[in-house]
């Protein structure tokens, strides 16, 4: 009898979907950079992301095959158990042994690609951060269509989110002080600045590593947690992208799931780049996504939301 691996077939079929996923956030970085030096005449990284592309195209194909090796096997399978040829042990007997030898078959190649994308990423991931073609991708391609106004953000969620207050100044004063843990984001559109969450501790890290540049705990929320309005509003959806990717890198995740799930929230018009900026963890961003398509953002503790927004005209 053949003893068919039905989990390790459900499993290699999980894990093909999930690097084919991978590829394809890879490839539409890549063809972005490379539409980009093509406008720019830059040769010699034009022939190496293209070479990366064509890389990227071939595992595309072998794991596309990989798949369609399982349906066949499948197939075979369900017709084998449905023809009336039990009779006839020889001719089952042979079926078998060749369905058999097409499943060791599978599982040879499944391991090789397997090994080929444990290389190729790390090789893709260098490339793109050795030639710093990552900050190109974002700076130059993200398409300006999908951003939005800013301000249609905070309207649509102002009644969802925290407290508007009209002590806005003496709490931004409390925070400039930097006499206690900061538990506020305050989006001011009419003081045209955003100040972040901090903690005492965060601060005293910047001082420790850059005494040079900061002389006080002031100055670092002066320099670190308090930005132009238009720092995120000017382009939301780049700030989105920049500001997810930048979160997952910082926790050690690696390049493809930092910038899949950095496209994940590129268009999410409404959650706003100083949020997740000021979200510590993924985790945490999660957390609030939630809280925002449940809508229920009262639910979400991490820190207080106070939006300061000229009035409608």
């Amino acid at each position: 009898m053949l003893n068919i691996p039905a989990l390790e077939f459900k499993e290699s079929n999980s894990y093909i979907n999930k690097q084919l996923s991978n590829l394809d956030t890879n490839k539409k970085l890549l063809l972005n950079i490379i539409s980009y030096l093509q406008t720019n005449n830059n040769i010699t990284l034009l022939n190496s992301s293209n070479e990366q592309l064509n890389n990227i195209n071939q595992n595309i194909d072998k794991l596309n095959n990989l798949n369609s090796g399982i349906s066949n096997i499948n197939n075979r399978l369900s017709n084998l158990v449905s023809e009336n040829i039990f009779e006839d042990k020889n001719y089952y007997i042979d079926k078998l042994t060749t369905i058999k030898k097409e499943v060791e078959n599978y599982f040879e190649e499944f391991k090789e690609i397997e090994q080929k994308l444990i290389t190729d990423n790390k090789i893709f991931d260098e490339f793109i951060s050795t030639n710093n073609l990552f900050s190109i991708n974002i700076n130059e391609n993200i398409n300006d269509d999908i951003d939005d106004n800013i301000n249609e953000n905070v309207n649509e969620n102002i009644n969802d989110t925290s407290d508007i207050s009209n002590n806005i100044e003496e709490k931004i004063e409390t925070i400039k002080n930097a006499s206690s843990d900061n538990d506020i984001l305050i989006i001011s559109e009419k003081l045209q600045k955003v100040y972040l969450p901090y903690k005492i501790s965060d601060l005293k890290i910047y001082m420790e590593k850059n005494p040079e540049l900061y002389k006080s705990l002031e100055e670092v929320v002066e320099k670190e947690y308090s930005l132009p309005f238009n720092f995120f509003s000017r382009r939301p959806s780049k700030s989105r992208f920049s500001a997810t990717y930048n979160l997952l890198r910082n926790q050690g995740n690696n390049f493809i799931k930092s910038v899949s799930y950095a496209f994940k929230l590129l268009g999410k018009r409404d959650l706003n780049p100083a949020i997740i900026v000021s979200c510590k963890t993924k985790e945490i961003l999660e957390n609030y996504l939630y809280c925002l398509e449940t809508n229920n953002l009262e639910n979400f503790k991490y820190f207080k939301i106070i939006y300061d927004i000229n009035p409608l005209p």
